[in-house]
C-alpha cells in the first residue's frame, strides 16, 4: 500500500490490512493464540474491528507500543509506531486521524509497510 493510502484508509478497509498482516505474522488466520500474542485473533476477520473496538485494537496498541496523542489544533488524533529499519535503526511512523484507533492502526500498518519495504532494500 502506498502512503496516500495509508492516510485516508479506514473502516473494513483498514481492518482487513490490520487482520492480513496479523495473519501473516501468525500464520494462520484460524488461530487463537492467548499467551504467545496476549489476545485472542477472531477466526472471522468480518468481526475483528481493531480500528473501532478497543477489544480488539487495544492490545496491538499495547504490543507494539503505539504512541497515541490528541493535536487540539488540528483536532485530530496522532499515533506513532517504531519500528526496525533492518540496519540497527528505528524508525517511526506517524498517522492522523478523527479517532484514535484508526490513527493507531494506521501507524501499525504503516510500520509494516516501512518495515518490509527496510528489508526489501537491505536484502
Amino acid at each position: 500500500m502506498n502512503k496516500a493510502t495509508l492516510d485516508t484508509i479506514d473502516g473494513a478497509e483498514l481492518d482487513a490490512a490490520v487482520w492480513k498482516l496479523l495473519k501473516r505474522t501468525v500464520g494462520s488466520c484460524k488461530v487463537v493464540d492467548h499467551e504467545a500474542w496476549g489476545f485472542g485473533i477472531c477466526s472471522d476477520p468480518a468481526r475483528f474491528n481493531p480500528s473501532s473496538n478497543w477489544f480488539d485494537g487495544g492490545p496491538i496498541v499495547e504490543r507494539e507500543r503505539i504512541a497515541i496523542s490528541f493535536d487540539s489544533i488540528k483536532h485530530l488524533w496522532g499515533a506513532s509506531c517504531k519500528y526496525d529499519s533492518g540496519i540497527g535503526l528505528l524508525q517511526a511512523t506517524y498517522a492522523e486521524a478523527p479517532t484514535p484507533l484508526i490513527a493507531a492502526m494506521r501507524a501499525f500498518v504503516m510500520s509494516k509497510d516501512g518495515q518490509q519495504e527496510s528489508q526489501n532494500e537491505n536484502d
